[in-house]
């Protein structure tokens, strides 16, 4: 119940109030109804009222009405808009009392259903939905700054320097305007994405058909038959080589160390180059690191010279020809690192060797309606449930190790995770509190319920530069089991805040941002990293990233990580 406290004060003042007035009046309508009938009194003046509710929602549309993106409107609010309407319709049968009091009861009902239903699917993700669309381009986005600096809950603790981000983005923002230009506007606020270095901030394309053709040209780059990547030996290496390439013919060969690229040291390209391509956000440091040769592979135009070792130690140079667009090729690389191609539905097991068993965690979303329900009652013993029958499913075949894959795992609901890892541990430890927002102080405590009824089960957790948010708070909570070892090739995303605000901008672009803060049991921020952008959820082992590895992650099948971790994380 905090919790929805806590989300109705952080609602637009509108919007509460359209929430509060529908299903109140639902309740008073009838009421007042009967009264007057009871005192002889005409229903003129009540049937002229019960068109109030849908007055109050057109008002409401107008005012939300999201250019270019009209649809969110609806599929947020549009079940308060139908319940609107059954106001007006029990008014022909206002004079037949039985008639009345059934369609009463169930407009009642049906209001009551369909304001809850769009408060829950809009606080299930986010809370605040500004209208800053119909604003200028310059305008909207001096008010997602206004908005971040009041609601973000992290702008200290990432000592975030809004002075320097408007010194960079804002000069952006105002050619986009000049101009028209909606794709430039999109790179604007794709760089204060990148620059707030929180994977829970996040700028969505814009809906603007030319400006999109614009945006998809500008991210394509160029492919020179090559996919880079730097091994844990500190050497950026060639991969995925393509036969007959100008990099092949050259002398490039699966595992070729590439010492230049365009005239710069490698070191130095690296450091001057981000993920541009996918537009991606990395919190942590050493996970753009990891990206960072994948997203330099497609930068350089036609033609590039490129330094690299050949075969006998001799170091050479080539110009590299541009063949194809780079995106999908670098698309495909960075879906295969970041195990992105993983089929297994979410909590769904099977055994990798005789005695090694599997169980993947994807996301920490389950059912609609009992994920809604472990919100209001603060615990998920379904998922417990759920995961000893996996578990002991496993078992059966004979199962005495178990590894639970948490890569590209996209987050949900924090008691999903709470319920997941206590099945592992007899502890009742705290793993996160929600303090509320910058409108309302809550503590809401998310807890193990020491099940424990694996506490003995050894148990490898792997995660990776994709795994985020509700997927990051179980991990943080089962690599401090005695039990459990987490392992990756490295850490995971990094976020710990709750989504809460979507800002509604022009050209259909949207901007996102948490506003609920968190914290974990030492009363600090919950996994986020600070300025330094240091990971905050460390790996107890590394999976070492060698040529090896690598090459059969890049460039092999199966799945490289899971037979590096059974044969040497145990």
């Amino acid at each position: 119940m905090e919790l929805i406290i806590d989300r109705m004060a952080a609602l637009e003042p509108f919007t509460l109030f359209m929430y509060l007035f529908m299903p109140i009046a639902g309740i008073v309508f009838p009421i007042v109804r009967n009264i007057l009938v009871k005192r002889g009194k005409s229903l003129k003046i009540w049937i002229v009222c019960s068109f109030i509710p849908l007055i109050l929602c057109a008002v409401h549309l107008m005012l939300n009405l999201y250019d270019m993106n009209e649809t969110v409107t609806f599929e947020l609010f549009g079940s308060v808009y139908i319940a609107a309407l059954f106001f007006p319709l029990m008014t022909p049968l206002c004079k037949k009392k039985v008639l009345f009091h059934i369609s009463a009861v169930l407009c009642c009902l049906l209001i009551f259903f369909g304001s809850f239903f769009s408060f829950v699917n809009m606080a299930s993700l986010f809370v605040r939905v500004m209208n800053f669309s119909h604003m200028s381009m310059t305008e909207s986005y001096r008010s997602v700054i206004s908005e971040m600096k009041k609601w973000y809950p992290l702008s200290d603790w990432k000592e975030i320097d809004y002075d320097a981000i408007d010194a960079e983005v804002y000069p952006m923002v105002e050619e986009a305007e000049k101009d028209n230009d909606y794709a430039l506007y999109n790179k604007a606020l794709n760089r204060l994405t990148y620059l707030s270095y929180d994977g829970h901030v996040g700028a969505i394309g814009t809906s603007n058909e030319e400006a999109l053709v614009k945006l998809v040209e500008d991210v394509q780059g160029d492919y020179y038959g090559l996919i880079m990547f730097t091994t844990d030996d500190g050497k950026t290496r060639a991969f995925c080589v393509e036969e007959g390439g100008s990099a092949y013919k050259a002398g490039i060969r699966s595992g070729t160390v590439i010492t230049s690229w365009a005239g710069k040291p490698i070191k130095e390209a690296l450091s001057e180059i981000h993920d541009t391509l996918y537009n991606a956000n990395y919190p942590i440091s050493e996970n753009e690191d990891y990206v960072r040769p994948i997203c330099l592979s497609g930068t350089g135009g036609k033609e590039v010279e490129v330094g690299f070792t050949d075969e006998t130690g001799k170091e050479k140079k080539a110009v590299l020809e541009s063949t194809d667009a780079y995106f999908s090729h670098g698309l495909t690389a960075y879906c295969r690192i970041a195990a992105t191609q993983i089929e297994d539905e979410n909590f769904s097991s099977k055994m990798l060797t005789d005695d090694v068993g599997y169980l993947r965690i994807n996301q920490e979303e389950y059912d609609q309606v009992l994920d809604t329900k472990a919100y209001l009652l603060g615990n998920y013993p379904e998922i417990e449930d759920r995961m000893k029958t996996e578990i002991e499913s496993l078992k059966a075949q004979g199962m005495k190790k178990l590894v639970l894959d948490l890569r590209w795992n996209a987050g949900g609901n924090p008691y999903i995770s709470a319920a997941a890892a206590s099945v592992f541990t007899d502890k009742k430890d705290t793993i996160l509190t929600m303090k509320g927002n910058a409108a309302h102080e809550v503590n809401i405590e998310v807890k193990l319920s020491g099940d424990g009824t694996y506490r003995d089960l050894p148990v490898v957790a792997v995660v990776n530069l994709d795994c985020g948010s509700s997927g990051d708070i179980l991990a943080d909570a089962l690599r401090k089991m005695d039990n459990v070892k987490l392992v990756g090739m490295t850490p995971s995303m990094g976020i710990g805040q709750a989504m809460g605000e979507r800002c509604m901008l022009p050209g259909g672009c949207e901007f996102r941002f948490p506003i609920m803060r968190t914290f974990n049991s030492d009363g600090e921020i919950a996994i986020d990293p600070k300025a330094d952008r240091i990971c905050r959820v460390p790996l107890e082992e590394r999976i070492p990233a060698t040529e090896e590895l690598i090459r059969a992650i890049l460039e092999g099948d199966g799945d490289p990580e899971l037979d590096y971790i059974v044969k040497n994380c145990f």
